[in-house]
């Protein structure tokens, strides 16, 4: 199963409106999660990955558009869960994928790997 055993960080973030016109006919766009600053995770479209930066495939995130959804991270190589931001669940539990399964509902995102050469910067 591709659930991760444990996770080690939550962070909610507001996927913007404009994030619905991602769908299946913008398969090339990545975006990039990076939270440097925990308390206050952003998306970027570009820029210098970093180790706290995660890419992930906009389609998959345009679902979301307009929403407030947490991503629950063990490593950059590893997935992350999508959960709605008013779930409870512990990412440091025991029983942490048990939890997962439990969950009304989740996503599992894989990252992308990242460009260490991304040009531009447009922050969202």
């Amino acid at each position: 199963m591709v659930i991760p055993e444990e996770s080690g960080r939550r962070i909610t973030v507001e996927i913007p409106e404009w994030f619905g016109m991602f769908g299946e006919d913008n398969r090339d766009a990545t975006m990039v999660l990076d939270y440097t600053d925990i308390s206050k995770p952003f998306f970027k479209v570009s820029s210098t990955v970093g180790e706290t930066c995660l890419g992930f495939n906009a389609k998959y995130l345009s679902c979301f558009a307009g929403e407030e959804i947490s991503f629950l991270i063990a490593s950059p190589v590893s997935p992350a869960i999508v959960v709605c931001k008013e779930s409870d669940l512990d990412p440091h539990s025991k029983h942490f994928k048990e939890d997962v399964l439990k969950e009304d509902w989740f996503y599992l995102l894989m990252p992308i790997q990242l460009d260490e050469d991304l040009l531009g910067e447009v922050y969202i």
